[in-house]
């Protein structure tokens, strides 16, 4: 709960204030705090500090693969490869997830995001339309759908 109350710092700040728990004996709090600070850009950081967050990475896609079996597991591994810029492993992260359990709303969505990240709109709308075929009823994705069509709209012209 500490690490996450700092995602209201900068990416620096954040790992200034928690770089010493991803040694911490806890394993739990090193995992979540590898999770916030994956995204800590290497060039903020010492030798020292990278080779300590590639060893915590490393303990945290191990700990994610044990719990394979879970599609929360893929997404989290998504994320942590969006952070560190492997789209293509964080597209097949969510992929798998999706493939474990269709039912689970966020493996959606954040493959949508990725899409829009990547400037590919319209995959992420099929992406979260495919959802809604199967569950018409998932709040997240219909949330989700809706959101992107008011971003849409709001990059239309002015005169339109």
């Amino acid at each position: 709960a500490a690490v996450s109350s700092l995602d209201f710092l900068s990416i620096e700040d954040r790992f200034t204030m928690a770089r010493h728990l991803l040694q911490d004996p806890v394993k739990s709090v090193r995992l979540r705090a590898t999770y916030t600070l994956s995204q800590t850009p290497r060039n903020v950081m010492t030798n020292f500090d990278v080779a300590v967050l590639e060893t915590a990475l490393s303990e945290y896609v191990e700990t994610q693969i044990f719990n394979a079996d879970r599609p929360s597991a893929y997404v989290d591994l998504g994320v942590v490869n969006l952070n560190r810029g492997n789209q293509r492993e964080a597209e097949e992260a969510y992929r798998k997830a999706i493939a474990i359990e269709p039912a689970y709303a966020y493996s959606y969505i954040n493959l949508a995001d990725l899409y829009r990240r990547q400037n590919k709109d319209e995959e992420g709308e099929k992406v979260l339309r495919s959802a809604l075929d199967l569950y018409p009823d998932l709040a997240a994705i219909n949330y989700a759908l809706q959101k992107r069509q008011c971003r849409l709209i709001s990059r239309l012209p002015n005169d339109m």
